[in-house]
């Protein structure tokens, strides 16, 4: 279980109330965690989000839901902030992907589009996309370590 800082409620409401308007805003909330002792088993975080147009009514308002569940693996800090995999827009269409292994990567647009399916050996490579929007990256290596990302593309 999740101990919520005593401040929390306070930040939501908070922005909640900022977020009234129509215009859309990415926020970050981080929650202080302790992971359970080793030998524990998998760990299963649940998200929830509701996107309210603020009209008092139910009418155009939607919910979104999910389960995330994380086996046992990681055994420092040390080891997690490794960051072996990287993909970031260039501008004008170009994605730079970077991974310090042989990688099958796929990107995909948010409606489901495959916008790059392909093998990749260790190092850098610069893909041309025709796209402009979200895009979700997503490396896997032989030994079946998944790394993925959304990144914004700038055609």
């Amino acid at each position: 279980m999740i101990e919520l800082p005593p401040a929390l409620p306070m930040m939501l409401g908070a922005l909640l109330a900022r977020n009234r308007s129509a215009l859309a805003t990415l926020y970050r909330i981080l929650l202080p965690w302790v992971a359970p002792p080793a030998g524990s088993g998998s760990v299963s975080v649940y998200v929830a989000a509701i996107a309210a147009n603020g009209n008092s009514t139910s009418s155009g308002d939607a919910f979104v839901g999910g389960q995330f569940d994380f086996d046992e693996g990681v055994t420092s800090v040390a080891e997690q902030q490794k960051e072996a995999f990287h993909a970031f827009s260039l501008g004008q269409g170009q994605v730079e992907l970077q991974s310090d292994e042989p990688v099958q990567c796929v990107m995909l647009s948010l409606d489901g589009r495959v916008l790059f399916d392909g093998a990749l050996e260790a190092g850098r490579h610069t893909v041309s996309l025709s796209h402009t929007g979200w895009a979700a990256v997503r490396f896997m290596t032989p030994a079946g370590t998944v790394w993925t990302e959304r990144i914004w593309i700038n055609a």
